[in-house]
């Protein structure tokens, strides 16, 4: 049937299209379809990735001869003063991957950073989609986003203060929270906003363990509880809490990591500059990226060594949390470098100060920026988003799921959180 009596197009050589690749995705979808160049196994020969190390100056020589022998790679150095050079390598992922056993063999003490490499390298080429399963439930992030809703149950938290301070209206809370898509409800008994005051211990306690004792047995959902104390996270997850959210990342009290440890609950680490009686006065970083991953790296392998299992770690970059606005809209636009520390990742952008700053709106207005930000994230690989409005949040992220979870399922009304039976096939997963 020909096009104009309303049949399909079609192509017809000669046809041309210019177009950026984004992402590997990209190329896997222009791979597949119609006229395509050959399957998915051509990705990895294809698709460029960018290795940023920081060395010894004696080591640059080396590491310029061996990449030289590497015709697909490029090399670009700068000094750092007298004793240390930064180089970014630039080629195809099987290029770099021969390179670096290459490198191995010819400086021996880059070794241990050879394999560091190869270890974030397979985590995006390809990307890799985790299961996280928490509280008799699971979430597979190859399938959605994770709404985790927070529950303040506290007089200063910076949107929400005081809103829940008696139990029973937080548990109702909660319910409504669960209602409209959340997958984990986060309870705070200390606010963290710019220029508060921490807290006694027994203070905290005595707000979060009503709330999650009820909470626990009469939702169904997975319950966080957003402390960095030992003592009040011992008493939480004795009481039925499944996981703990710390924005101090096991650095305010050491003894949360053993506490953790013996539970083996799932634990976030948060990346805060500074505490957050003073984290918003100055924030200044030389190289923010490499500043906050470096960091969460150096608190992975911390929790790891001290008992905590990698499944059970997430990662936070710490939006708002000792960094200005510019810092903040860096971190959502570059959250996919990331993915290299092999972590589901959290972010938490729900009516911050940088919103209101950008769109000149009060807390109360910044539902439509919170909206922006939450898109933004996941399409830059955010698995897990902390919200205030989980409703609005919720269909945001199902609609942005369609557009970029590998196994997303369009005919699934409402996709939450579910028991692990339920989840077949609990998998990492490239796409």
């Amino acid at each position: 049937m020909a096009a104009g009596q309303g049949g399909p197009i079609g192509l017809s050589a000669p046809f041309v299209r210019v177009f950026a690749l984004s992402t590997g995705t990209d190329l896997v979808d222009e791979l597949r379809s119609p006229g395509g160049a050959g399957g998915t196994s051509l990705v990895q020969n294809l698709f460029q990735v960018a290795v940023k190390l920081l060395v010894p100056s004696a080591w640059r020589a080396t590491v310029a001869h061996v990449v030289a022998a590497f015709p697909g790679l490029t090399l670009y150095t700068q000094s750092r003063g007298a004793h240390e050079d930064a180089l970014l390598v630039i080629g195809p992922t099987p290029q770099i991957q021969a390179c670096v056993g290459a490198l191995s063999l010819a400086e021996r003490a880059m070794a241990p950073l050879a394999l560091e490499l190869l270890n974030q390298l397979a985590y995006i080429s390809p990307k890799t989609y985790h299961t996280f399963t928490c509280g008799g439930r699971s979430l597979d992030f190859s399938v959605k986003t994770g709404i985790m809703g927070i529950l303040n149950v506290t007089p200063d938290s910076f949107y929400d203060g005081g809103r829940y301070l008696d139990p029973q209206l937080a548990v109702d809370r909660a319910h409504q929270m669960v209602a409209e898509g959340a997958d984990i409800i986060d309870i705070g008994g200390q606010s963290a906003r710019p220029g508060s005051e921490p807290v006694s211990e027994a203070e905290e306690a005595d707000r979060v363990l009503p709330v999650v004792e009820a909470v626990a047995t009469s939702v169904s959902a997975m319950i966080s509880v957003d402390t960095y104390r030992a003592a009040v996270a011992r008493v939480a997850l004795d009481a039925g809490a499944h996981l703990i959210n710390d924005i101090s990342a096991l650095r305010f009290d050491p003894a949360l990591l053993g506490v953790v440890a013996e539970h083996r609950a799932p634990l976030i680490l948060m990346h805060m500059q500074g505490m957050p009686r003073t984290m918003q006065l100055n924030p200044t970083y030389e190289a923010l990226i490499d500043e906050v991953f470096s960091f969460l790296h150096g608190r992975l392998e911390a929790a790891k060594a001290g008992g905590i299992a990698a499944e059970c770690l997430l990662i936070d970059p710490g939006i708002g949390f000792g960094k200005g606005a510019r810092h903040n809209l860096e971190l959502l636009h570059k959250l996919h470098h990331f993915h290299a520390l092999g972590q589901p990742l959290v972010i938490g952008t729900s009516r911050k100060a940088f919103i209101g700053w950008i769109l000149g709106a009060e807390v109360d207005e910044r539902l439509e920026g919170t909206a922006a930000t939450v898109a933004a994230a996941i399409v830059q690989g955010a698995d897990i988003v902390r919200v205030h409005d989980v409703l609005a949040m919720a269909r945001v992220a199902r609609m942005m799921d369609a557009m970029v979870r590998p196994d997303f399922d369009i005919h699934a009304k409402g996709q939450k959180a579910v028991e692990p039976s339920r989840a077949a096939g609990e998998h990492h997963r490239g796409a």
